[in-house]
Order: structure tokens, then C-alpha cells, then sequence
């Protein structure tokens, strides 16, 4: 009677495997989370950005209508003020009320021709020089919102950095220590120490130098 031979199952293999599968379904999983978080993220800061820029633009037609509404007042005053004394000016000379008020109609009338012209030429001037200092200061707020967004992304993916040499490791969270002793990015500060953290974290055990926080920061703490 002849035995068939059963094949030999490698359970050691066979469990290998199936923590590899259970490993990859969980990066998918974390990736794809990642992902979503990102995109979240992005969403609600174009949505705030948006919204900034609403409000900064209804701002600035508000205070546009209320220089307008004082100036048009200023006007009117001023010029009710010019024209009775104009016309007790020329009452004075003339000793006529209506030739008086004539004249000083008249007068009032060439002023309002030359501070028309004279308004005219200011604010083409002014104008010019509010416009370019204006994109002077939006180039400058624009490099420094890119290197902004740069130095968040850089400190976020180097947070998620896996290494096993130490040197590196080392050099990262100098420059981690770097960004958070630099006084211009303090509204930055919270997310960077966060990012050090999750990097401090992830190699623990590693038996890597420890690289300790700047002064200011443990003062704080």
C-alpha cells in the first residue's frame, strides 16, 4: 500500500508572510489617512485664506466709502465757509450784497476749477506712489509666506524620517533646535516642537545621543 507524501507547511514562512500582508495593509491604511489629513488641512486653509481675503476686501471698500462720505462732507463745509466769507469780503469793499455775492460766487467758482486740477494731479501721484509701495509690501509678504509654507513642510516630512545613523539623527534635531531659538518663527514654534517630538519619538531606543531642547524652551516648560 503506497502513501501519498503530504507537502510540509512552513509555518514560520506562512506566519512571515501574513505579518507582511498585515504590515502593508496598515501603511496603506496610514498613507491614505495621511492623505486625507493633508487634504483636509489644505481645504480649510485655502477656505480661511478665502475668507481673509473677503473680509480684507469688504474692509477696504468700507473704509473707501468713509473717506469719500468725509471728504464729500469737508468739501461741502468748506466751501460754505469760503463763499460767506467771500461774500462779506467783497460786501465790505463794494458795499452791494448782490455784486458781493456775485463775486464771491465767481471766486468760489475758479478755486473749484483749480483745486480740481490741483486734486487731480495729487492723487495720480499719490496713487502711484501708494501702488508701488503697495506691491513692495505683497512681494515681500509673499516670499516670506512661501518660506513659511517651505520651512512647515520641510519640518513636518523630516519629522516622519526614519534613520539608523546617528550623525544624521543628530543633525536633524539640530535643526530642529534651530528653528525654534529663530524669534521670527514664533507663530511657528508649537507645530516645529510637535514635529521634533514625533522624530524624538520614533527613534527612541535607539541608543542615540539625546539632543536636549534650546535653553528658552526648557525655562518655559
Amino acid at each position: 500500500m503506497n502513501l501519498e507524501k503530504k507537502p510540509v507547511i512552513d509555518f514560520d514562512k506562512e506566519r512571515e508572510s501574513l505579518e507582511k500582508k498585515k504590515d502593508k495593509k496598515i501603511q496603506k491604511k496610514k498613507e491614505e489617512k495621511k492623505e486625507k489629513e493633508e487634504k483636509k488641512e489644505k481645504e480649510e486653509k485655502k477656505e480661511k485664506e478665502e475668507k481673509k481675503e473677503k473680509e480684507e476686501k469688504k474692509k477696504k471698500e468700507n473704509e473707501k466709502d468713509t473717506i469719500l462720505k468725509r471728504s464729500a462732507i469737508k468739501s461741502v463745509v468748506y466751501r460754505m465757509i469760503t463763499l460767506v466769507l467771500g461774500t462779506l469780503t467783497s460786501y465790505l469793499f463794494t458795499g452791494d450784497l448782490g455784486v458781493a455775492t456775485g463775486l464771491a460766487l465767481l471766486t468760489e467758482a475758479v478755486q473749484s476749477v483749480n483745486y480740481f486740477i490741483f486734486e487731480t494731479i495729487w492723487s495720480y501721484y499719490e496713487r502711484k506712489r501708494l501702488r508701488k509701495k503697495l506691491e513692495e509690501q505683497i512681494i515681500k509678504e509673499i516670499d516670506l509666506k512661501i518660506n513659511y509654507n517651505f520651512l512647515k513642510e520641510l519640518s513636518y516630512e523630516l519629522s516622519r524620517f526614519d534613520t539608523f545613523v546617528e550623525e544624521i539623527y543628530i543633525s536633524i534635531l539640530n535643526f530642529f533646535n534651530k528653528l525654534l531659538e529663530n524669534e521670527q518663527l514664533k507663530q511657528m514654534h508649537e507645530e516645529i516642537e510637535k514635529n521634533r517630538e514625533v522624530f524624538v519619538k520614533a527613534h527612541k531606543g535607539r541608543d542615540f545621543k539625546e539632543v536636549p531642547l534650546p535653553e528658552d524652551l526648557n525655562e518655559e516648560e
